[in-house]
């Protein structure tokens, strides 16, 4: 699980961790997602280490164009511009390890914002 250094962010982060059934370190301050690009977010998962799942939280706008660029061009129009606070958007990533990605690869498996509830 890596996480913006930003309060919300990190509070969240940790949260999600503990409904997961980790504990609160494994989450992981990577100061780069704060305020990052679409293109920033993507070189920090190339980055990463080799591992079945990966979890980010940061900021719109980034966060979203990320989610969006990762789309299949059939999920056009799928999500918002700007998906909401605390919003989840749940990707599937065929490749073989998180330094092979590439844009325009990723199936959406779920997308959930906390008002849609209401």
């Amino acid at each position: 699980i890596l996480s913006s250094p930003a309060l919300r962010a990190l509070s969240t982060a940790r949260t999600f961790a503990s409904s997961w059934g980790y504990s609160p370190e494994v989450v992981r301050v990577n100061s780069r997602i704060y305020e990052a690009s679409a293109n920033t977010l993507f070189d920090v998962i190339r980055q990463q280490a080799d591992s079945d799942q990966l979890a980010l939280f940061g900021h719109n706008p980034g966060i979203s164009e990320l989610a969006s660029r990762l789309l299949k061009p059939k999920y056009k129009n799928t999500l918002p511009a700007d998906v909401p606070t605390c919003a989840v958007t749940l990707l599937k990533i065929s490749a073989p390890n998180w330094k092979n990605i590439d844009w325009q690869t990723a199936d959406l498996l779920h997308y959930d914002y906390p008002k849609n509830a209401a």
